[in-house]
């Protein structure tokens, strides 16, 4: 039997894991959270959790295309 008054959590990453998944180091992405320039995250007290769907919409946010979509007769 399931609890229906109990939400159900989405699964968030450490900011250790995070910083791993993203190829960077804890204390770069410690950097970015007080530049307010990294992936959006929650904080509990002093703990520090990251949303999958957060990292991937700020990795989108910063992707650049270095081949853009030309129009047609474009070279």
């Amino acid at each position: 039997m399931t609890d229906t008054l109990t939400p159900s959590l989405p699964f968030a990453l450490t900011a250790a894991k995070a910083a791993a998944h993203l190829g960077i180091t804890e204390a770069a992405l410690a950097q970015m959270r007080w530049r307010r320039d990294g992936p959006d995250y929650v904080k509990h007290g002093r703990a520090v959790r990251y949303l999958p769907s957060a990292i991937e919409a700020w990795w989108e946010t910063n992707t650049v295309n270095v081949h853009p979509v030309l129009k047609a007769g474009q070279r």
